[in-house]
């Protein structure tokens, strides 16, 4: 058998999320590797890894491809001498590969990788914006960069609010007053958005398949809309965004109906916000509609003229909260170069600093449209 080898691995870019370290535990434990992999304070990552030379050199070959959703920007390693005491531990240990977390929980893990990587795009934008500068303009630039200044931001952001029912039973709360918690929640997502030049924003209430609950919760969400487009009908027109609506209205109830279509026709003439919501809406309901629509009009029309969202451009952004890491049908058409941002936080818990995060992230990727 050939000699135990341990390697120390670096990493820096965007790959401190959780995803990229369980990717990374995975990959190890497939080859038969012992260690640990962590979030370092400087927004690297660190690897540890002890194990045959040839499943050592599959990590390392692994850590320069990066995982689905990262992106590796440096990397360095070196071996180490299995005398070292923590290399040791690592090769006598029996828990096999390791994500250490050091006590942290879920969520403030995932927190301080988003904020690891906010700072580092800060650095690296504020660095590139400062080439050229006088060095009295570099000392007085903003340090702050504000999401409005980022020259790659989404026009159109599709927000999927998963995670209402399942923040409410933690706290040993009714279903539905996680429903009121996340109706809530949107009001100052949907303002974060528009004062910083977002001018777009989709949210998706009610699938089509959402009719399967139970009749006390749909009867409560339905409310819950009504409620919501009643309290902010003001606030759309005073602020002259323009309402929508995207899915199905034969459905609801005839209050609903009346209530979203009052206040799209209220709200028709402005352009500079759109709000949408999508209600009793499924992506593929919306495409079979669409199809229908286009064969019985017999026109040259382009199909995509008869979706739901024609007065929108296609989503740049969907973002999902609650852990899930799916469309769901999500504006499949609409979608094709769409780029996705998974929160693991519950909806409610949502808030104007991580949408902010969602945002940079988003400001760091290279969209190619298939080139």
């Amino acid at each position: 058998m050939s000699q135990i080898k341990t390697i120390r691995i670096k990493i820096t870019g965007r790959v401190q999320a959780v995803f990229f370290r369980d990717s990374a535990k995975r990959f190890a434990e497939r080859n038969n590797l012992k260690g640990f992999v962590e979030n370092k304070k400087d927004g690297s990552v660190e690897m540890l890894a002890s194990g045959q030379e040839e499943g050592i050199r599959n990590l390392l070959d692994w850590c320069y491809r990066g995982s689905l959703l990262s992106r590796v920007e440096s990397l360095s390693y070196e071996f180490l001498d299995n005398t070292n005491l923590k290399v040791d531990e690592v090769i006598n240990s029996d828990e096999g590969f390791k994500v250490n977390k050091h006590n942290r929980n879920y969520l403030v893990d995932k927190f301080l990788a988003l904020s690891n990587f906010a700072k580092r795009y800060y650095h690296k934008y504020n660095k590139s914006k400062q080439e050229g500068l006088s060095d009295e303009n570099k000392e007085n630039a903003d340090e702050d960069l504000s999401i409005k200044e980022l020259e790659n931001k989404p026009n159109h952001i599709a927000i999927i609010p998963d995670g209402n029912r399942r923040w409410a039973k933690e706290k040993g709360d009714a279903v539905w007053n996680g429903h009121r918690a996340g109706a809530e929640n949107f009001k100052s997502l949907i303002s974060y958005s528009f004062k910083n030049g977002i001018k777009y924003v989709t949210a998706w209430g009610f699938s089509t398949e959402n009719w399967s609950r139970n009749q006390e919760e749909v009867d409560m969400l339905m409310n819950i809309f009504l409620d919501f487009i009643k309290s902010n009908r003001n606030y759309f027109i005073e602020n002259k965004i323009r309402f929508c609506h995207f899915g199905r209205k034969d459905r609801i109830s005839k209050s609903l109906r009346e209530e979203i279509e009052s206040l799209e026709q209220e709200t028709s003439s402005f352009s500079l916000y759109n709000f949408a919501i999508a209600l009793d809406y499924g992506g593929q309901d919306e495409i079979r509609r669409a199809v229908e629509g286009y064969v019985k009009n017999n026109t040259l029309i382009p199909l995509e003229n008869f979706l739901d969202t024609i007065k929108f451009p296609e989503a740049d952004l969907i973002i999902r909260t609650g852990g899930e890491q799916r469309s769901s049908g999500m504006m499949p058409w609409q979608s094709a170069y769409a780029e996705f941002y998974f929160s693991p936080l519950y909806f409610p818990d949502f808030k104007e600093e991580e949408l902010k995060l969602a945002l940079l992230d988003f400001a760091n990727r290279k969209r190619r449209y298939g080139k």
